[in-house]
């Protein structure tokens, strides 16, 4: 086992047990606190590279990042629809798996332009839907 260095960031991470453990070490509050520290960093991180690829060179419509999110989704619905081959760019990944990412990678980017708290929202979701009842009251689909 690697020894940890006292002055680097990353947490080494031997085993999902490990992390597992780490996380039962945190409480709920640590927990919530640790993932949306995390998930604030992967949207700033998503914006930064959009921003220097020059996506944000000009004012951005809400409307076109909406319709460029849902254009992720029909991507990932072809690559389903085509058996989930190997991605043509990162082939190490089935399809589904990067257009899914390529999903999170444009909500992170609106989202962190928008200023729009993603990691509170989504845990406020997530005890919501505890609350709901089975398939919300009856819906088919």
């Amino acid at each position: 086992m690697s020894q940890p260095n006292p002055d680097s960031q990353v947490i080494d991470i031997e085993s999902p047990e490990m992390l597992a453990k780490l996380f039962d070490e945190l409480g709920e509050a640590g927990k919530r606190h640790l993932t949306t520290i995390a998930l604030d960093w992967v949207a700033k991180t998503c914006h930064d590279t959009a921003v220097d690829k020059g996506w944000w060179d000009e004012p951005r419509n809400m409307g076109e990042m909406i319709a460029l999110m849902h254009s992720e989704l029909s991507e990932l619905l072809e690559g389903i629809r085509h058996g989930n081959p190997p991605d043509q760019h990162c082939p190490q990944f089935a399809s589904a798996s990067i257009e899914g990412a390529d999903l999170v990678i444009r909500y992170f980017d609106t989202a962190f332009s928008a200023g729009w708290p993603i990691g509170p929202a989504l845990f406020a979701k997530m005890a919501f839907n505890e609350t709901r009842s089975h398939k919300h009251g009856g819906k088919k689909f």
